[in-house]
């Protein structure tokens, strides 16, 4: 079923942290609690953050010990072939792409999660914005739901590529794919980061 299904993960670089008085106190905020604003044409409609089916912490945390990220994992469904989390302060593991974590010795889980200009959102934490490199090294540790997996590799895909990676999205038993936008020193995200894993 993966092969039929092109994925776009559309976030992080397509949202910034916004500093202005007449910022709505509905807007979404990072985990400092600045506001966010998506790019304009890139906000999900509340219609489709309804189809998503949204579960804000139905499967407990997303840690990444060596650089301090330690966050709520939820889960959602990818909607029209698209990945776009709801929310800039945690993770979500996509329920219908790969397995949930609670089977991941089965298959791949897939966590995403946004990263913002100038902010601090979970994908932050995995990027080092000069470097236009991951923060998260080859055997470093990532729990998911409080399963271990031991990363492996990473690597900048652009997002128009992402869809054609199929070895990304292949059922891997025991795989962690974990997807946020790779921000650039500009603002712009054209690419994604992508960080692979193997369960312990």
């Amino acid at each position: 079923m993966i092969a039929l299904i092109a994925l776009v993960l559309v976030v992080a670089g397509t949202a910034l942290v916004v500093h202005s008085l007449s910022t709505s106190r509905d807007a979404p905020r990072d985990m400092a609690g600045n506001p966010v604003q998506f790019e304009p044409g890139n906000s999900p409609a509340p219609s489709t953050i309804e189809r998503m089916q949204v579960q804000d912490t139905d499967s407990g945390r997303l840690r990444v010990p060596s650089v301090g990220l330690d966050v709520p994992l939820g889960s959602m469904l990818a909607v029209d072939n698209v990945i776009n989390p709801p929310s800039f302060t945690q993770a979500y593991w996509v329920r219908n792409v790969g397995v949930a974590p609670a089977d991941a010795s089965s298959g791949t889980v897939f966590v995403v999660s946004h990263s913002v200009s100038g902010g601090r959102a979970p994908g932050n934490y995995l990027l080092n914005v000069g470097k236009g490199t991951s923060t998260v090294n080859a055997g470093d540790l990532i729990s998911v739901d409080g399963h271990d997996y031991i990363a492996q590799s990473w690597r900048a895909i652009s997002k128009k590529q992402l869809p054609a990676a199929q070895d990304l999205w292949d059922p891997v038993p025991g795989r962690l794919v974990l997807i946020t936008c790779l921000e650039q020193p500009d603002g712009n995200s054209p690419d994604n980061l992508v960080v692979v894993a193997q369960l312990r």
